[in-house]
């Protein structure tokens, strides 16, 4: 059993926090070894060397980056992964049940299930939770900029609706195309993004669909309006401004001639034109229960 260790997820407390991991696995009597990430990337270089080498289970110590990258090191392998979650958001696991608390997480990957949950795909790039632009997008690009100011996130929320922007673009869901002018528009195989909001509340990470969350660009008063449903999941059910799809392949390109970022788990990573692609079953993760 590998542990690769972020010690710097969640503000360098990780560290400390696996530290009681490790006194609990020798108190079990559990054989295991760690590795510790140096850079970024390296969470997925040491996961595909410990799956080309054998390993049985590999284990992401850190936050939803951390756990992105392991688990693009196995997907598509027979190798389990199990997830200590330790970030900040921790957003992938809420999907999965998967419990955020230490030793509770710790049992689970001791004598959890194994479930074939779906991998997805954006121009040949792994990610596995939600993938978007627009909005959530320009609030992960002005949170950066605020990232050595008091409460960067909240600073970021607040110039990103001050900044906001129409996304002019077609989306193609499973050969059904449709265009617009539009605010947000993501892509879902789990449920939450952003710290526990709730985006695609009827996300299924095991059915081998995308929850395609499409929101039309509206006046700032509206969007002021929808933007605290999101918190709950909500929003899906104001139908005059959100569309909530369900495809196996999506297709979104920018009409204009500026092309568009896309964020993949919390990362911007992407580019229009994406193509997304779901893998059911792909990735063998370690869940409290067999779901779906």
């Amino acid at each position: 059993m590998l542990f690769i260790v972020n010690d710097t997820a969640c503000s360098g407390r990780a560290g400390a926090k696996f530290d009681e991991v490790q006194t609990l696995l020798k108190q079990k009597c559990v054989a295991y070894r760690v590795e510790y990430t140096k850079y970024r990337g390296h969470a997925k270089e040491l996961a595909r060397e410990a799956a080309e080498k054998g390993e049985n289970t590999v284990i992401a110590v850190g936050g939803d980056g951390t756990v992105r990258e392991v688990a693009c090191g196995l997907a598509g392998s027979e190798v389990c992964m199990g997830i200590l979650p330790m970030g900040t958001g921790n957003d992938y696991v809420k999907s999965h049940k998967i419990p955020e608390e230490a030793e509770a997480a710790l049992d689970c990957v001791l004598r959890g299930h194994v479930q074939n949950t779906d991998a997805c795909m954006l121009n040949g790039e792994y990610f596995f939770n939600v993938a978007g632009m627009g909005f959530d997008v320009d609030v992960l690009v002005e949170t950066e900029r605020y990232k050595d100011k008091h409460m960067p996130y909240f600073r970021g929320i607040i110039s990103a609706i001050a900044h906001r922007k129409p996304l002019f673009l077609r989306i193609t869901t499973d050969g059904e195309t449709e265009e617009g002018k539009y605010l947000i528009v993501n892509i879902a195989n789990g449920k939450y993004f952003g710290g526990g909001m709730k985006v695609a509340p009827n996300a299924d990470p095991n059915d081998g669909l995308f929850d395609v969350i499409i929101i039309k660009y509206v006046s700032l008063w509206n969007f002021l309006w929808l933007l605290p449903t999101f918190i709950k999941g909500k929003h899906v059910k104001h139908k005059r401004f959100v569309k909530v799809k369900h495809a196996r392949k999506v297709i979104i390109e920018h009409l204009m001639k500026e092309e568009y970022p896309i964020q993949m788990d919390g990362e911007i990573d992407g580019i229009t034109p994406g193509r997304f692609e779901i893998l059911h079953g792909g990735l063998k993760l370690i869940t409290p229960e067999v779901q779906g």
